[in-house]
């Protein structure tokens, strides 16, 4: 039977690139990814030319992570599929229907899917109602991505500082109140939200243990000097980097 195409729709930072990952895990499937954007065409779904590395005005022809992932019988996941032109995204409506093919018309090839080809998209809950109807009536089912709960944030955050539990419990407890208490209308933190805020402000900690002019190693970032000062300041650096 005709495998499903789903579309996962959610927050970005809220874990859809992250479920994706483990599913192609649990399947034993490589993982191939097309990032999308407002400047994309179709061959960055199908086929590109790059300058041969080997120099002499040679060119290459490069095969996209989609036509790849046919030809291997891999996942691709397309994330932010909704930031692609429309024009770009005409080359999935063979791939994504009973057909199961890829026309590369720059090499004059049709890719066949293999058999264990999965597809898989992703978007912004804003950037669904731009994609064009074939597309949409292809892509199902469309699941709905929330962001955790606080308790799955927590442990998501206290695994990358798997030293400092005891420490981590009252330094969790700082972030969720400063949160709160941010002046506002606030969307509750996605797990991306709540790790950057942590990685800053373990960063902060770190430097504030060096002399003057030495970068904190990787090692120093789960230092266990990390004070309430600290993920305020981080808080209030994550707060002027959102965009409005």
């Amino acid at each position: 039977s005709q495998p499903l195409a789903p579309l996962l729709v959610g927050r970005p930072g809220c874990g859809k690139g992250r479920l994706v990952i483990e599913l192609a895990r649990r399947m034993g499937l490589k993982l191939y990814v097309c990032q999308g954007y407002d400047n994309a065409d179709a061959s960055e779904l199908g086929c590109t030319l790059v300058p041969s590395d080997e120099g002499n005005g040679r060119i290459d022809y490069v095969l996209s992570h989609l036509a790849t992932s046919m030809l291997s019988g891999g996942v691709c996941f397309v994330d932010e599929i909704g930031k692609f032109p429309g024009r770009a995204l005409s080359l999935l409506a063979s791939v994504l229907d009973d057909r199961r093919y890829i026309d590369l018309d720059l090499i004059g090839e049709r890719i066949e899917a293999h058999r264990d080809f999965r597809f898989i998209a992703a978007t912004n809950g804003e950037d669904i109602d731009g994609l064009p109807d074939f597309l949409r009536s292809r892509l199902f089912p469309v699941i709905r991505v929330e962001a955790p709960e606080r308790r799955e944030i927590d442990d998501i955050v206290c695994n990358q500082f798997p030293g400092e539990q005891r420490a981590m419990k009252d330094r969790l407890e700082w972030f969720w109140r400063l949160w709160e208490e941010e002046p506002g209308e606030l969307d509750p933190p996605t797990p991306r939200d709540a790790l950057q805020v942590f990685w800053l402000a373990a960063k902060l900690a770190a430097l504030d243990g060096k002399p003057a002019g030495d970068e904190p190693f990787e090692d120093d970032l789960g230092a266990p000097e990390m004070r309430l000062d600290h993920l305020k300041r981080a808080l209030r650096q994550f707060w002027e980097g959102r965009p409005c």
